[in-house]
Protein backbone atom coordinates (compact mmCIF):
# COMPACT_ATOMS: atom_id res chain seq x y z
CA UNK A 1 0.00 0.00 0.00
CA UNK A 2 1.82 3.28 -0.98
CA UNK A 3 -0.08 6.56 -0.08
CA UNK A 4 0.19 10.08 -1.82
CA UNK A 5 -0.61 13.44 -0.48
CA UNK A 6 0.32 17.05 -1.12
CA UNK A 7 -0.91 17.84 2.09
CA UNK A 8 -4.52 18.49 2.12
CA UNK A 9 -5.83 16.36 0.22
CA UNK A 10 -4.73 12.31 -0.38
CA UNK A 11 -4.92 9.41 -2.49
CA UNK A 12 -3.78 5.28 -2.15
CA UNK A 13 -2.88 2.46 -4.01
CA UNK A 14 -2.21 -1.01 -3.81
CA UNK A 15 0.07 -2.89 -5.86
CA UNK A 16 -1.16 -6.17 -6.04
CA UNK A 17 0.55 -8.46 -8.74
CA UNK A 18 -2.58 -8.83 -10.43
CA UNK A 19 -3.21 -4.94 -11.17
CA UNK A 20 -3.11 -1.51 -9.42
CA UNK A 21 -6.19 -0.58 -7.24
CA UNK A 22 -6.30 3.36 -6.65
CA UNK A 23 -8.54 5.10 -4.23
CA UNK A 24 -9.33 8.53 -5.62
CA UNK A 25 -8.25 11.18 -7.51
CA UNK A 26 -7.92 14.75 -6.02
CA UNK A 27 -7.10 17.63 -9.14
CA UNK A 28 -4.36 18.66 -6.99
CA UNK A 29 -2.14 15.69 -7.33
CA UNK A 30 -2.75 15.02 -11.16
CA UNK A 31 -0.37 13.25 -13.27
CA UNK A 32 1.68 13.29 -9.58
CA UNK A 33 -0.14 9.99 -9.22
CA UNK A 34 0.45 8.43 -12.57
CA UNK A 35 4.40 8.89 -11.92
CA UNK A 36 4.12 7.66 -8.30
CA UNK A 37 2.84 4.63 -9.50
CA UNK A 38 5.46 4.30 -11.80
CA UNK A 39 8.04 4.66 -9.38
CA UNK A 40 6.78 1.58 -7.45
CA UNK A 41 5.35 -1.12 -10.20
CA UNK A 42 5.11 -1.48 -13.83
CA UNK A 43 1.49 -3.05 -13.48
CA UNK A 44 -0.71 -1.47 -15.30
CA UNK A 45 -4.12 0.45 -12.93
CA UNK A 46 -6.87 -2.17 -13.32
CA UNK A 47 -9.52 -0.83 -10.35
CA UNK A 48 -10.56 2.58 -9.07
CA UNK A 49 -12.90 2.84 -6.31
CA UNK A 50 -13.87 5.99 -5.34
CA UNK A 51 -14.46 7.79 -1.86
CA UNK A 52 -17.19 9.54 -2.62
CA UNK A 53 -18.65 11.85 -5.93
CA UNK A 54 -17.43 15.54 -4.74
CA UNK A 55 -14.55 16.70 -7.43
CA UNK A 56 -11.91 17.55 -5.25
CA UNK A 57 -11.37 13.72 -4.01
CA UNK A 58 -11.77 12.37 -7.98
CA UNK A 59 -11.57 15.33 -10.23
CA UNK A 60 -8.34 13.89 -11.99
CA UNK A 61 -9.68 10.44 -12.41
CA UNK A 62 -9.86 10.65 -16.13
CA UNK A 63 -6.49 10.16 -15.67
CA UNK A 64 -7.17 6.43 -15.29
CA UNK A 65 -7.33 4.19 -17.82
CA UNK A 66 -10.84 4.21 -19.74
CA UNK A 67 -10.79 -0.04 -19.10
CA UNK A 68 -10.24 0.06 -15.20
CA UNK A 69 -13.07 -1.01 -13.52
CA UNK A 70 -14.64 1.83 -11.53
CA UNK A 71 -16.27 1.44 -8.10
CA UNK A 72 -18.58 3.72 -5.98
CA UNK A 73 -21.00 3.47 -3.95
CA UNK A 74 -24.55 3.36 -5.85
CA UNK A 75 -25.48 7.06 -4.60
CA UNK A 76 -21.97 8.33 -6.30
CA UNK A 77 -23.87 6.84 -9.73
CA UNK A 78 -26.69 8.89 -9.43
CA UNK A 79 -24.81 12.04 -8.25
CA UNK A 80 -22.29 12.17 -10.63
CA UNK A 81 -24.84 10.93 -13.66
CA UNK A 82 -26.67 14.79 -12.64
CA UNK A 83 -23.04 17.03 -12.79
CA UNK A 84 -21.86 15.41 -15.67
CA UNK A 85 -18.35 16.03 -15.49
CA UNK A 86 -15.84 14.32 -17.78
CA UNK A 87 -12.81 14.44 -15.31
CA UNK A 88 -15.16 12.40 -12.85
CA UNK A 89 -15.73 9.07 -15.39
CA UNK A 90 -19.20 7.29 -13.81
CA UNK A 91 -18.54 4.31 -12.04
CA UNK A 92 -18.53 0.77 -13.76
CA UNK A 93 -19.34 -1.11 -10.73
CA UNK A 94 -21.47 -0.10 -7.74
CA UNK A 95 -22.71 -1.45 -4.56
CA UNK A 96 -25.50 -0.53 -1.76
CA UNK A 97 -23.95 -2.16 1.59
CA UNK A 98 -20.68 -3.35 1.39
CA UNK A 99 -18.55 -5.26 -1.05
CA UNK A 100 -15.30 -7.41 -0.75
CA UNK A 101 -12.59 -6.39 -3.60
CA UNK A 102 -10.00 -8.92 -4.16
CA UNK A 103 -7.60 -8.00 -6.60
CA UNK A 104 -4.44 -10.63 -6.57
CA UNK A 105 -2.81 -10.33 -3.09
CA UNK A 106 -4.76 -7.61 -1.83
CA UNK A 107 -8.35 -7.16 -0.43
CA UNK A 108 -10.28 -3.87 0.45
CA UNK A 109 -13.51 -3.62 2.09
CA UNK A 110 -15.91 -1.19 0.97
CA UNK A 111 -18.95 -0.29 3.16
CA UNK A 112 -21.10 2.54 3.65
CA UNK A 113 -22.59 3.31 6.67
CA UNK A 114 -25.01 5.88 5.61
CA UNK A 115 -24.97 9.97 5.01
CA UNK A 116 -21.70 11.77 6.27
CA UNK A 117 -20.02 14.42 5.09
CA UNK A 118 -21.73 13.80 1.77
CA UNK A 119 -24.73 11.38 0.85
CA UNK A 120 -22.14 8.68 -0.78
CA UNK A 121 -19.48 8.40 1.58
CA UNK A 122 -17.41 5.31 2.09
CA UNK A 123 -15.37 3.73 4.34
CA UNK A 124 -12.20 1.48 2.72
CA UNK A 125 -10.54 -0.90 4.91
CA UNK A 126 -7.40 -2.94 4.20
CA UNK A 127 -7.22 -5.65 6.43
CA UNK A 128 -3.75 -6.46 5.76
CA UNK A 129 -2.75 -3.06 6.38
CA UNK A 130 -4.95 -2.65 8.92
CA UNK A 131 -5.70 0.71 7.60
CA UNK A 132 -8.95 2.70 7.16
CA UNK A 133 -9.65 5.53 4.64
CA UNK A 134 -12.28 7.54 5.33
CA UNK A 135 -12.08 10.73 3.63
CA UNK A 136 -13.28 14.55 4.50
CA UNK A 137 -14.11 12.74 8.37
CA UNK A 138 -11.06 12.42 10.37
CA UNK A 139 -7.56 13.48 9.46
CA UNK A 140 -4.66 12.54 11.05
CA UNK A 141 -3.29 14.74 13.54
CA UNK A 142 -6.51 17.22 13.83
CA UNK A 143 -9.16 17.65 15.25
CA UNK A 144 -12.53 16.43 13.42
CA UNK A 145 -15.24 19.37 12.78
CA UNK A 146 -15.84 21.62 16.31
CA UNK A 147 -19.33 19.68 17.19
CA UNK A 148 -18.07 15.79 16.69
CA UNK A 149 -16.89 14.68 19.47
CA UNK A 150 -19.33 16.62 22.04
CA UNK A 151 -21.30 14.77 24.88
CA UNK A 152 -23.01 15.70 27.63
CA UNK A 153 -22.50 14.84 31.18
CA UNK A 154 -24.69 16.79 33.66
CA UNK A 155 -22.96 18.29 36.99
CA UNK A 156 -24.04 21.17 39.21
CA UNK A 157 -22.25 24.07 37.43
CA UNK A 158 -22.43 22.64 34.08
CA UNK A 159 -24.07 25.51 31.56
CA UNK A 160 -24.10 23.11 28.58
CA UNK A 161 -22.07 20.72 26.61
CA UNK A 162 -18.40 20.11 26.97
CA UNK A 163 -15.87 18.31 25.08
CA UNK A 164 -14.10 15.66 26.87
Amino acid sequence: MYWLTDGSYQMMFLATGAGVVVVDAPPTLGHSILRAIAEVTSQPITHVVYSHHHADHIGAAAIYPSKAVRIAHGRTRRLLHEVRDPNRPQPTRVFSDSLRLEVGDQVLQLSYKGPSHSPDNIFIYAPRQRVLMLVDIVFPGWVPFKNLARSRWPAASDSGPRIR
